[in-house]
């Protein structure tokens, strides 16, 4: 098998045979682009295509489905904790969804499910709620800790080389509305409200690298996955 440049990392360089072994991502499917349906579907298929030489797992955002949690929590007096499983279930939603939107999609309760959907070459749509109440217990149960962070926890979990957080605008910008390109989130005193307020705490402790992009331009994933700046926002631990 040929290697693909920056596509994978190569080992065992003293028998001058290269291993392949494939970097992985999490692509987290931004809840806004369910009103988004054509450009969701290019999204994915450009997953899909790149997947032949990467590794994706997708995380389903919450989407109005976590909105309207939050509305039950205020009418109906549910607390922080009924409400933050509740949204992580409404996540699930989505992403039966989600999965619908391609044959080569599979949704996923599991994190042994991961690699046993990418052994038969197909994409998992991780489901998240059951992998969270197992190993999620440390996250604060409140609305700072999103399907964002919740993203970028399942890449920790997953050793991933990067999370992806798709969004519908182009990544953080500063005070005068210009895209930073790369952000050090360990020294970074700005604003970040493009994505919740837990993640840069996460990528800082965690040491994930994570990446606000644009979902409706797919074609930045065959940027995304070489690790290379473009028109987005690149948080860095």
């Amino acid at each position: 098998m040929e290697c693909v440049p920056c596509l994978c990392r190569c080992v065992d360089a003293r028998s001058r045979r290269c291993l392949i072994v494939k970097k992985r991502f999490v692509l987290k499917i931004s809840g806004e682009l369910l009103w988004y349906r054509e450009s969701l579907e290019r999204l994915i298929d450009k997953v899909v295509e790149l997947s032949k030489y990467v590794y994706f797992v997708l995380v389903p955002g919450g989407s109005v489905f976590a909105d309207l949690v939050r509305e039950l929590q205020s009418e109906l007096g549910l607390s922080d904790f009924v409400a933050h499983w509740m949204a992580i279930k409404s996540m699930e939603v989505y992403g039966v969804y989600v999965a619908s939107l391609h044959d080569a999609l599979v949704s996923v309760s599991s994190l042994w499910e991961v690699s046993k959907v990418w052994s038969v070459k197909k994409v998992p749509v991780l489901l998240p709620y059951e992998v969270l109440k197992r190993h999620g217990g440390e996250l604060p149960c409140s609305w700072s800790v999103t399907s964002d962070s919740l993203a970028v926890y399942i890449g920790y979990l997953l050793h991933v080389d990067s999370v992806l957080l798709s969004k519908v605008v182009d990544g953080i910008v500063d005070e005068r509305g210009n895209l930073l390109h790369v952000i050090k989130v360990s020294e970074f005193s700005g604003k970040i409200d493009v994505v919740d307020e837990y993640v840069p705490k996460l990528v800082s402790e965690l040491k994930v690298p994570t990446v606000v992009f644009n979902g409706l331009k797919p074609w930045l994933l065959n940027h995304l996955i070489r690790g290379e700046e473009g028109s987005y926002t690149i948080l860095l631990p």
